[in-house]
């Protein structure tokens, strides 16, 4: 009698002591397989995070925006009213090392996206003499008479935040130098940026997403292209979009733009 309640004991401590595993030797399911969507689309409405287009087709997609900001890009023509303060921009110039002027009307800005490869500065053009010495003036050896030094023009690009532009002079703060130049009244703007807020209904844009085919309609965008189908500046009714108004702390107006790219 005995023998058998320790062994009706052990039986339940071993019952215990075991727990069962469920699920245990079953296949986990599945990641269900993403479609791919590689279309040209023209755009019918932005939200935020996402882009509404609509297929050569006629087919209605939702993209969502891409996470990484280099794979989204945006591409559009421009006058120079379009231009405002804040903007981030490059251009080309003559420009006196000593005082860090233009001596040529600039005739073509481009707003940029700062990021690797596109950084604030000034560049001096490869193989022009004088480049070593593009903010600092060597010595000159002591004579009687004092003679004018000779401004030393040097073609270089220029990149960085624009101050603003007053009687058709622009500032723009490049790096550690403040540089100034005039500009054109007919100079060529293009922009290239990444930042889907800029489109407009009417764009085109270039998709690259994946998409459930259970869900069609909507997609997980991974590349978008976008090219403005108008210019945009005062001269083509076309300012920058809502809730990007900018006014100069100083007072001045920049240029008959209406909005910022502050950010850009």
């Amino acid at each position: 009698m005995r023998l058998r309640i320790c062994l009706i004991a052990v039986m339940a401590t071993v019952s215990v002591a075991v727990p069962v595993v469920r699920g245990q030797g079953q296949p986990r399911a599945r990641a269900p397989r993403m479609a791919t969507l590689q279309t040209a689309a023209t755009i019918q409405g932005i939200r935020p995070g996402i882009v509404l287009v609509a297929t050569e087709k006629g087919a209605k997609w939702a993209i969502t925006v891409p996470r990484r900001p280099e794979a989204i890009e945006y591409h559009a023509e421009a006058d120079s009213s379009w231009l405002q303060r804040g903007m981030s921009i490059r251009f080309n110039v003559l420009l006196d090392t000593r005082r860090l002027r233009g001596q040529e009307d600039v005739r073509s800005v481009s707003v940029v996206t700062l990021r690797q490869g596109i950084e604030p500065g000034v560049f001096p053009e490869q193989g022009m003499p004088g480049k070593d010495h593009l903010f600092t003036t060597p010595r000159e050896p002591a004579t009687k008479k004092r003679t004018r030094r000779a401004v030393a023009a040097v073609p270089c690009l220029v990149v960085g935040r624009l101050f603003g532009i007053k009687k058709g002079n622009m500032m723009v703060a490049a790096g550690r130098a403040l540089v100034r130049a005039p500009l054109a009244e007919n100079a060529a703007v293009t922009i290239d940026v990444n930042d889907y807020r800029l489109a407009r209904l009417g764009d085109k844009v270039e998709v690259n997403a994946r998409y459930l085919p259970q869900r069609p309609g909507q997609a997980e965008g991974e590349q978008l292209v976008i090219t403005a189908a108008k210019p945009l500046g005062a001269k083509n009714g076309i300012a920058r979009g809502r809730n990007e108004k900018h006014k100069s702390k100083t007072g001045d107006r920049d240029r008959g733009a209406e909005q910022s790219t502050r950010g850009s």
